[in-house]
């Protein structure tokens, strides 16, 4: 793992030899979009709360930028739908009776972003919901964050 801080308060930073403007959250959409075409594929990507996922140049409106016209996108269930049948669903987590909403899904991949705004107890039960019994469905669990916070140590 490699930790970038970047001092601007908009905390844009250049990737690459092609010096891609991009932010941490950015990265975390490529991993959940790495297996969109396995028809089975599962991915929870979350923030603290709901307001932080849907707010403008927030998660869901940059994946909606990046998926226009390949994904389907239904905004009362939080969920992206490929062709293929692979999911991405968008979730939250701002108290402790809210990360059992997500336990029995079995999600190939779960993406935290800003994951010092979680507190432990969120992230490792959370983590215990990433199973998945599809041969080629490869499994992981990614975070983007920033200094400080509640689960900065």
């Amino acid at each position: 793992m490699r930790c970038i801080t970047v001092s601007a308060a908009h905390g844009l930073f250049l990737a690459g030899r092609s010096m891609i403007p991009t932010h941490n959250s950015d990265g975390l959409l490529g991993v959940a979009h790495r297996q969109v075409g396995h028809p089975n594929y599962a991915c929870l990507i979350l923030r603290r709360t709901l307001k932080e996922l849907s707010q403008p140049n927030g998660l869901i409106d940059r994946a909606l930028k990046l998926t226009q016209g390949i994904a389907h996108y239904n905004a009362q269930d939080y969920l992206l739908t490929y062709p293929t049948g692979a999911k991405i669903q968008f979730g939250y987590c701002e108290s402790n009776q809210d990360m059992y909403r997500y336990q029995g899904s079995g999600y190939a991949v779960i993406c935290f972003d800003e994951l010092t705004r979680f507190h432990e107890h969120q992230y490792t039960t959370i983590c215990g919901f990433q199973r998945s019994i599809y041969p080629g469905l490869k499994k992981w669990i990614r975070a983007a964050t920033n200094p400080g916070n509640v689960g900065h140590a």
